[in-house]
């Protein structure tokens, strides 16, 4: 069972837990003091008694938070101390959560599974009484809700935020009286303009190619930035406020024209990321798809993860849901438009795609990529002389597993880096899972058996469904893809990532 798979049976546990399922994932914990690798392998409840200490400060944080939550007057909620401070109070139970529903990855004792099975029942219990003892919390949130209509200083993205809360609110759980009033606050709020992503500018002036031989380059890259400290449970990675500067001077070291990252899963990260590289990029997209905490089944879970930052100028960017994903994700797929001097250059789509190994995850990538191609097949109907097109992210195809998923990429795609490739090796593999390193080996690199895989993909469309024929751009730009090493299995303290990164220089011929 890979990290992402021990990371959804988890999270299947957290969506079953009645009323308690709207604390999701993603949370959003402070920044950590560097720690020693001792420290870090003891980061986690590993005893019976330990595990009652964490569920004892889970409540008492809990307490903490929602009191300084309730003492905000009607008159003075805002967007922060209302609709982020909820979120951010969610996001710390469910990653306290998930930790307590994972010390099986540590090898701990029956004793203190049994333990942390009984403590996250009781945290459960706990949540699920206070919060139906406490009707101020949906109360006080209404009340933001109602008023919020009358802000006119809010983002596209922040009203996002505010309209999945509303969604989520039943308002058959109220008094008549509220119901009403919830029902008008819902339509008010769904006829706003809203954005599934958040955009910012950098400082950098925009790069422009020359028109007669455009190439740029681009960087592919899973960073794995989960909350807290979960990376260490899910990849074997220190956590993401551990490694944020290093990966943030490697990309910059890298200087890709075109930036498209997977897994950075906390808004305080993709913040850090934009203040670090603005200097150097025009464009940035960040928090795209975002999931909110709400008080439904459906919010629990996590945004897509997906990061773009660009030299070049960017147009007509867009964030499609898939059709069929876990639950505990908004998958999907962006894309934009790499426009120079007026003039379109390439279409880029970036996606992390299921991630399980077992059903429906290769059920799922197969239909995902072909919902892709679909975007592909209409966006190319919509210019005249279309863009080379380009598909990029951890696309979790496991390289030569002929799995569907795999059989649609060799059909569609032209894959350059792989094309050469005749078997699987430590020297040609984009991703690795450290986790036993940390916790069944202890660090003991003569205890560890790495497994190599390849799941990140940076290739070129080659052709359409329905048509025969070539897709024209492929034939007139070529990709050149190398892979960038981001982690040694020596030195698993200094590793940015379980994933390389991939660098690819797109050309016209």
């Amino acid at each position: 069972m890979n990290r992402m798979q021990k990371a959804g049976s988890a999270l299947a546990i957290l969506c079953a837990i009645g009323t308690c399922s709207f604390f999701f994932f993603n949370s959003s914990p402070k920044s950590l003091e560097p720690l020693s690798a001792r420290n870090l392998l003891h980061a986690f409840p590993d005893t019976p008694a330990k595990v009652d200490a964490y569920t004892e400060e889970t409540i008492s944080l809990f307490n903490a938070e929602t009191r300084k939550f309730l003492s905000v007057g009607v008159n003075d909620r805002t967007f922060a101390n209302t609709v982020v401070h909820w979120d951010q109070i969610g996001k710390m139970l469910v990653h306290r959560m998930i930790v307590l529903k994972s010390l099986s990855i540590l090898n701990v004792s029956e004793e203190t599974l049994s333990a942390a099975d009984k403590a996250f029942e009781r945290v459960q219990q706990y949540l699920t009484e206070k919060v139906s003892a406490s009707p101020q919390i949906p109360l006080a949130i209404i009340s933001y809700l109602e008023n919020a209509p009358k802000s006119q200083t809010l983002s596209p993205a922040q009203w996002l935020y505010v309209y999945q809360l509303s969604e989520s609110l039943n308002s058959s759980w109220f008094p008549l009286f509220y119901q009403r009033k919830i029902d008008g606050m819902k339509q008010t709020i769904s006829t706003i303009p809203r954005l599934n992503y958040s955009h910012k500018m950098g400082e950098a002036p925009v790069k422009e190619l020359p028109k007669e031989s455009p190439s740029f380059s681009l960087l592919n890259f899973n960073v794995c930035f989960l909350p807290g400290n979960l990376p260490l449970l899910f990849g074997g990675m220190t956590p993401w406020s551990l490694r944020i500067d290093k990966v943030a001077n490697r990309i910059l070291q890298l200087d890709a024209d075109i930036i498209c990252l997977q897994e950075v899963f906390e808004e305080e990260s993709a913040e850090i990321l934009y203040e670090k590289l603005k200097g150097k990029y025009a464009y940035f997209y960040m928090n795209i798809g975002p999931r909110n905490f709400g008080f439904n089944h459906e919010s629990a879970g996590m945004g897509s993860g997906l990061f773009i930052a660009s030299k070049l100028q960017i147009a007509d960017p867009q964030f499609h849901l898939f059709k069929n994903t876990s639950y505990h994700m908004n998958r999907g797929c962006f894309d934009f438009t790499v426009v120079s001097e007026e003039a379109p250059i390439a279409h880029i789509y970036t996606t992390h795609l299921e991630a399980f190994s077992h059903a429906p995850g290769p059920e799922f990538r197969k239909e995902q990529l072909e919902q892709i191609l679909e975007y592909m097949q209409q966006d190319s109907k919509k210019t005249d002389g279309s863009p080379a097109i380009v598909l990029c992210g951890d696309l979790n195809i496991p390289w030569s597993s002929k799995e569907p998923a795999e059989m649609v990429l060799q059909e569609y795609f032209s894959d350059a880096y792989n094309k050469s490739h005749k078997e699987l090796s430590m020297k040609t593999r984009t991703y690795v899972d450290f986790t036993e390193l940390w916790w069944k080996a202890k660090l003991d690199t003569s205890r560890f058996t790495p497994k190599p895989e390849i799941l990140d993909y940076a290739i070129l469309l080659q052709k359409l469904p329905g048509s025969q024929e070539p897709y024209a751009k492929e034939q007139s730009y070529r990709i050149v893809t190398a892979v960038i090493p981001m982690n040694e299995l020596e030195n698993p303290l200094d590793a940015l990532s379980d994933h390389h990164a991939e660098i690819s220089l797109i050309q016209k011929r």
